[in-house]
């Protein structure tokens, strides 16, 4: 019980680090260093555990923050997703040693010099110290997943791929390095590639294995940014049946079924996460927004878009759910308040232009409102907010 509590804490900081706006990269080269702090002994960071290093790797490295497709949290939510597209970087045991320092064997050596020169971007000084690392221990797979990570951070990916495909040849009925290709090979937008490693993965995984959820978790995420809505509901209902429970399958499950237009069955999936975890500020953000478009009550949406404000305090797409909740409230200096600020703050995001349009036709502001929806539409918005913004200055005689 003491450790699933550290690592539920330890996930929702990850979650929390990555909404906010860090760059994956950052965040992991900073708890990295902290991890070579723990290997001097000093009692300040003792008990970083590998297992559970690993797992925050693959989520942090996962994360994908740019794929938005409204003002709610459709797409920025897949920051909480942890189908994985890099097999952790780190694969060995770290942990303090609390009265003595750690004597680090060779290979941990050089691999700990490859992270500090990838950290540097000095990429040939940092192959060349996985490649080491690897030659060394062998049996450990960290120098190989080092030498993966610096290819793909030059974006060589068909290096990465193809070093990946010889350890699955070496190897093949290891499940580990299946799911390794399969987790690059996704992070490389090659999703023909990647979902029959899965496959091979889960095959090879026994039947009354929980890892089996996790497989389907990443092979529906791999079908949704596939484009392919209903291969990815399917295996995340999967992943549900396994693992009902699981906050992760079904936050991901609502947010395909939300992104196909099946409200219904979205809706009741944010309200079992938010009923599971009553401070998962995207579910409590997407319910809001839901029920906002669907004829909920307004000042219950008001009270769950604030609750997920507090969750997840600088996201600015929460705002933007606060400010089309008080619009649709008639309360228009609140949501001109709030949409003025974001475009100020995002003057790259569509949706906050053409709300704040809106807004200022409710204020009688013709003039100002014309000029946001040309600038909504100058910052490519999804293909059904296009059509609105087009029918709506077509209305105003100015398209």
């Amino acid at each position: 019980m003491e450790h699933r509590l550290l690592a539920e804490r330890e996930a929702a900081c990850d979650k929390l680090v990555l909404a906010r706006g860090a760059r994956p990269e950052d965040y992991l080269s900073g708890i990295l260093k902290v991890c070579r702090m723990a290997f001097t002994g000093d009692t300040t960071y003792a008990g970083i555990n590998g297992s559970n290093l690993q797992r925050r790797m693959e989520y942090i490295m996962s994360a994908d923050l740019t794929r938005r497709s409204s003002v709610a949290l459709r797409a920025c939510a897949a920051a909480i997703f942890t189908a994985a597209t890099l097999v952790p970087l780190a694969g060995g045991f770290l942990k303090a040693q609390q009265n003595a320092p750690h004597t680090q064997s060779p290979d941990e050596v050089m691999y700990q010099r490859g992270l500090t020169a990838l950290r540097d971007k000095k990429y040939q000084e940092a192959e060349e110290s996985f490649r080491q690392a690897d030659r060394l221990n062998h049996s450990n797979t960290r120098g190989l997943m080092g030498l993966v990570e610096a290819y793909m951070d030059q974006q060589r990916t068909e290096d990465a791929l193809a070093l990946l495909q010889e350890q699955v040849d070496r190897d093949p009925t290891n499940a580990a390095n299946h799911l390794a290709l399969g987790n690059t090979a996704t992070r490389a937008g090659n999703y023909d590639l990647a979902i029959p490693e899965f496959r091979k993965a889960l095959d090879l995984t026994a039947p009354d294995s929980p890892k089996r959820a996790d497989i389907y978790l990443r092979i529906g995420e791999t079908y949704r940014r596939k484009g392919d809505s209903e291969a990815a509901i399917a295996n995340l209902r999967e992943a549900r049946e396994i693992q009902p429970g699981n906050v992760t399958v079904l936050t991901t499950l609502a947010l395909v079924l939300d992104g196909v237009g099946r409200r219904d069955e979205a809706g009741e999936l944010y309200r079992a996460v938010v009923n599971l975890d009553p401070n998962n500020g995207v579910a409590l953000n997407n319910l809001a927004f839901l029920m906002s478009e669907t004829g909920g009550d307004l000042d219950t949406a008001l009270d769950l878009a604030a609750r997920a404000k507090q969750a997840l305090p600088n996201l600015n797409e929460i705002d933007g759910t606060i400010g089309w909740i008080l619009l649709k409230k008639n309360d228009t200096a609140g949501a001109l308040t709030l949409f003025r600020d974001l475009v100020q703050k995002s003057p790259g995001q569509a949706p906050f232009h053409h709300h704040l349009a809106l807004a200022m036709l409710q204020n009688g502001e013709r003039a100002a409102a014309i000029q946001e929806l040309n600038a909504a539409l100058e910052n490519k918005p999804t293909p059904a907010d296009e059509r609105k913004i087009k029918e709506l200055l077509q209305s105003l005689g100015r398209f």
